[in-house]
């Protein structure tokens, strides 16, 4: 994915989100405690569901890194 392409995104600018539907590289992490994708584009990926998942956990591991492997065992 170019930069080009991901800058389309409405919410690209302002995204904190350290794994993009866009840009899904193999050795990208996501921690419980940061931020979902929330392009609503993409809010039915399975592995994005998953993040909110996790994410409204009241017991997080905090300290476990997920890969986008990961996120789609947990589906």
């Amino acid at each position: 994915m170019t930069r080009e392409e991901m800058e389309k995104c409405p919410r690209y600018n302002n995204c904190e989100a350290p794994l993009c539907p866009l840009d899904l590289d193999a050795k990208q992490a996501w921690y419980a405690d940061e931020e979902v994708c929330k392009n609503k584009e993409y809010r039915e990926l399975p592995w994005i569901a998953a993040q909110r998942k996790l994410k409204g956990r009241k017991t997080k591991d905090l300290d476990k890194a997920y890969t986008h492997s990961d996120l789609m065992n947990i589906v």
